[in-house]
């Protein structure tokens, strides 16, 4: 099968054509790159405008140093007055926490008392058993 030189020629053209454009997108695409590279931007910026780069990084290094060294300001203590409240409140709460003047808190009646009941269960179980024996042995009438 032979070819239409006339398909031949406008296959040609086309080719050409589409080696000039991928060219061109090339030589774009480059300098696309070349345009947004964070170091080339920042080395044509110092160079056109070298006094506001230097401005712009003083004030980035004053607002920096700012930041870190400020001064806080202190809490406020509080006036005497507020402190002696506080301790009248405080002595208030702890006399109040007392069992009718006793030297024993409400807080430590539990802990005593199981203390206490522990202490004297031996005597207890004692007292009773000696009871048991004595009204098991005894000659009165049992109810």
């Amino acid at each position: 099968m032979a070819e239409d030189p006339k398909t031949g020629d406008v296959r040609r053209q086309t080719l050409l054509a589409l080696d000039q454009a991928r060219a061109e997108i090339s030589v774009q695409a480059a300098e696309l790159r070349h345009d947004l590279n964070p170091a080339n931007a920042a080395r044509e910026a110092l160079s056109k405008h070298p006094a506001w780069v230097m401005l712009a990084a003083a004030g980035a290094g004053l607002t920096l140093s700012w930041l870190l060294l400020r001064r806080r300001p202190e809490p406020e203590l509080p006036s005497r007055r507020e402190v002696r409240q506080a301790v009248a409140e405080a002595t208030r709460k702890k006399a109040s926490n007392r069992v009718l003047g006793s030297l024993l808190p409400v807080s430590m009646i539990g802990p005593v008392a199981a203390m206490a009941v522990k202490a004297a269960f031996p005597y207890l179980m004692r007292a009773g058993l000696t009871y048991y024996q004595q009204r098991k042995n005894s000659s009165y009438p049992k109810p």
